[in-house]
């Protein structure tokens, strides 16, 4: 069986009190406890989580009591699978009882295991890294999960001095503009991503990407009879001219978009 979504990192440690928060056992009813999910660890949980989700974690994940709640409230929030280094014995007992996917592994919690264990190339799964620069503008970084984000090329690459990483757990904490540029480039990265606006630590709005009809100096013509070749300084500009097969051309020579052309 192979299982495709989202994914949804959490650390060592997470109890059942906080998966299904004690205050919520008065209900049986699923949807109602799906509803308080994961609410005192990750209160956006319940509004970022989509069908199919897969949650990866850390150490002993669902230790603390013994309820099926907490199983119960992750796979009916649309989680079809949880992945983690190593689970309480009684959660991963109750998993299989109301039948939770379940997979303990541990070697499986970093993106490149975990694109391998759901049977994806690790060159087609990306991260988003969230970074500072020194005069507190923020800016994001889509990269292969395989690869790692050079700090310094990085902060080259916006004009700045440099730029440091965001930990996750402050990453809510975030507010700025968004600019539909960036969305463009993210969508064309991958437009199955959804976009969340947070503010005040809230998400307040999803945003569902689509393929941007037209993409500038996010990729290179590489025919050498472009007037791109020719003539230095010109924009690269590739225009949406399939949207079924997701093919983009040069603006100028009409040369096809390859992935040869993204990794260069």
């Amino acid at each position: 069986m192979k299982y495709t979504g989202n994914v949804i990192k959490y650390g060592d440690n997470v109890d059942t009190d906080v998966i299904i928060p004690a205050r919520y056992l008065n209900t049986s009813d699923h949807k109602e406890l799906a509803s308080h999910c994961m609410e005192d660890i990750d209160k956006t949980f319940v509004s970022r989580v989509q069908q199919g989700d897969i949650i990866t974690a850390g150490q002993n994940f669902g230790c603390g009591s013994s309820r099926e709640h907490a199983p119960i409230a992750i796979k009916a929030s649309g989680v079809s699978l949880v992945i983690a280094k190593s689970f309480a014995r009684i959660f991963y007992r109750n998993s299989i009882n109301i039948g939770l996917a379940i997979v303990e592994c541990p070697e499986a919690v970093d993106g490149i295991s975990v694109a391998k264990l759901l049977g994806q190339n690790p060159e087609c799964v990306f991260k988003t890294l969230v970074t500072k620069g020194v005069n507190g503008s923020y800016f994001v970084f889509v990269v292969p999960v395989a690869a790692e984000l050079d700090l310094k090329k990085a902060a080259k690459s916006v004009g700045e001095k440099s730029v440091e990483m965001i930990h996750v757990k402050d990453i809510l904490k975030v507010e700025c503009d968004i600019n539909m540029l960036d969305l463009d480039v993210l969508a064309f990265i991958d437009h199955s991503i959804t976009v969340n606006v947070i503010k005040n630590g809230e998400i307040v709005e999803k945003k569902n990407l689509v393929l941007p009809k037209q993409i500038k100096n996010v990729i290179k013509c590489h025919n050498p009879r472009c007037i791109t070749s020719i003539e230095q300084g010109l924009p690269h500009i590739f225009y949406l001219a399939d949207t079924e097969k997701e093919i983009y051309r040069c603006k100028y020579c009409e040369e096809k978009y390859t992935e040869s052309a993204k990794k260069n």
